[in-house]
């Protein structure tokens, strides 16, 4: 009985080191999706504790062990296997990205555990390591928030060190800059913008969808070249202040400012605190500068800006400066007229959503207040194509996959719509709702449901809150082809087993912060 006591010990040891890991992995992972905000531990602690009951267990399973019967052992090694098989039956929808400010956070978090659990074995005098790895399981979300705390003012000098290294070259190399923000369509219109300029003049877009401080520091420090022309900055803000941090950093000459929703509502808390960050762009310009903006916004007509530049307007209306008429949507490409200054030209993309249509005037707009030519504009628009994941269509066997996974808002949700409403049945959409939505979450999602049964034969929705609100608006209109999944992957096997052919919708990741 000794060596089945003696077995069942270290093998508690083992894997609760290796619990201890996969879920540190975890709360880092949470983390990092979060973009490093110490308040996204709110929902961390929340879900941790509330959302799955059995990390509780652990605080009780610490105390059992003074029992010091030979089962406790065997009952606390069964209960850590089960975990690690629901663990991995779960999938992760993103997976933790191991960088340098992981693992200063991991390499602390290491020695204060091992710092707690000397003291805890020394003070309280457990019977057993594996009741103080049970204790250990039980306060790790307070272990990581902690390690996190304190290497926090680190991070910020880190940060601030390639900031004015990134700042010091720009202002050497001092390129024409081009800022991009709004609430939607900033890495689609920045990869026009840079599509368009980049025969006339060398140009630089910031990387992927980099927008925020680090993000745009990398792309400077990294990419910018001493001949750079024009550097095309992306810029995006979900907190307010955000924009104004990222003007320190970059001051544009010029500015495109794409439309306002209600992205991000959910730490914006208001409409008008999102409306104020994103017109700091236009009001940072000088009386040398052009602003480009949505001449359509609601938001935006109902505000006067307080700005220097030049404001030149686009949008589908005729009021505005450069508007598209004759807009003929087909599900393979777009065809439109792009009016401006006395001037209509006839252009075809092979972009699909209508939305795509203001992406591409805005970047039009200022291509052309640059120098570009209507020729080869007309040209370049024909050869568009769209960043991943942002409406793109793809042919996958006998599937049509529609993927607008980047992220979603009310308004590119409806676009989207529009296009899957092209297709043939079945129609499928599998989405985890409008997240970030604030106190308006509940109705966006709720609302888009009409929409939704317009369109869809059947939905498929990835549990989260936001997922929740659509299913009660469809079965508030009478839609009952609905199925719930846990992940985005069970959710396409599931429609890829259940029909021979369709055209997928996927509308919105998940991050699995918003799983929680």
């Amino acid at each position: 009985m000794e060596l089945v006591r003696n077995v069942l010990e270290y093998l508690g040891y083992i894997i609760s080191a290796v619990i201890i890991v996969l879920k540190t992995n975890s709360i880092f992972r949470y983390y990092q999706q979060s973009h490093y905000h110490l308040n996204s531990f709110k929902r961390i602690l929340k879900h941790y504790y509330l959302g799955k009951y059995q990390y509780l267990i652990f605080l009780i399973l610490s105390f059992v062990f003074f029992l010091d019967k030979w089962y406790v052992g065997l009952l606390y090694v069964l209960y850590l296997v089960i975990l690690i098989y629901f663990h991995y039956k779960q999938k992760d929808i993103l997976k933790l990205k191991w960088t340098k400010r992981i693992y200063r956070n991991y390499f602390l978090l290491v020695i204060i555990s091992t710092i707690l659990v000397s003291t805890l074995l020394y003070l309280v005098n457990l019977p057993d390591l594996n009741s103080a790895l049970a204790l250990t399981i039980f306060f790790l979300p307070f272990l990581v928030f902690l390690s996190c705390v304190i290497i926090y003012p680190v991070e910020i000098l880190i940060a601030k060190y390639y900031q004015q290294k990134a700042k010091r070259k720009l202002n050497k190399i001092n390129p024409l800059i081009i800022g991009i923000t709004g609430s939607y369509g900033k890495t689609t219109t920045k990869n026009f913008l840079a599509e368009f300029l980049k025969d006339k003049y060398i140009t630089l877009a910031t990387r992927k969808s980099f927008n925020t401080l680090n993000g745009i520091s990398i792309s400077i420090n990294e990419d910018l070249g001493k001949e750079t022309e024009v550097f095309i900055v992306e810029m995006g803000a979900s907190h307010v202040d955000d924009l104004s941090k990222l003007l320190k950093l970059v001051k544009p000459n010029y500015a495109i400012l794409t439309g306002i929703t209600y992205q991000h509502l959910e730490t914006f808390k208001t409409v008008q605190n999102i409306i104020n960050e994103k017109i700091k762009i236009v009001e940072a310009l000088d009386n040398k500068g052009i602003a480009v903006i949505n001449g359509d916004d609601e938001f935006l007509k109902s505000i006067k800006i307080n700005t220097k530049a030049k404001i030149i307007k686009f949008g589908f209306n005729s009021s505005n400066d450069y508007y598209a008429t004759d807009i003929v949507l087909d599900k393979d490409k777009l065809s439109f007229t792009i009016n401006y200054k006395n001037k209509s030209l006839n252009v075809t993309t092979n972009l699909v959503g209508k939305h795509n249509i203001l992406n591409i005037l805005a970047s039009f707009a200022l291509a052309k207040e640059l120098g570009v030519s209507d020729n080869e504009l007309v040209t370049k628009i024909s050869m568009l194509e769209l960043p991943n994941n942002r409406l793109k269509v793809e042919k996958m066997g006998t599937f049509t996959i529609i993927d607008d996974s980047f992220n979603s808002n009310n308004l590119g949700f409806q676009n989207a719509l529009e296009v899957l409403s092209l297709y043939p049945s079945p129609k499928v959409l599998i989405t985890p709702g409008i997240v970030e939505g604030g106190s308006l979450e509940f109705d966006l999602n709720f609302n888009i449901a009409s929409e939704i049964k317009k369109v869809a034969d059947e939905v498929v929705l990835i549990k989260t809150k936001a997922s929740m609100h659509i299913y009660e608006g469809l079965k508030k209109c009478g839609y009952t082809n609905i199925k719930i999944v846990d992940s985005f992957v069970e959710g396409r096997n599931y429609v890829f087993e259940k029909y021979p052919k369709a055209t997928i919708l996927i509308e919105n990741d998940v991050s699995d912060i918003y799983k929680i």
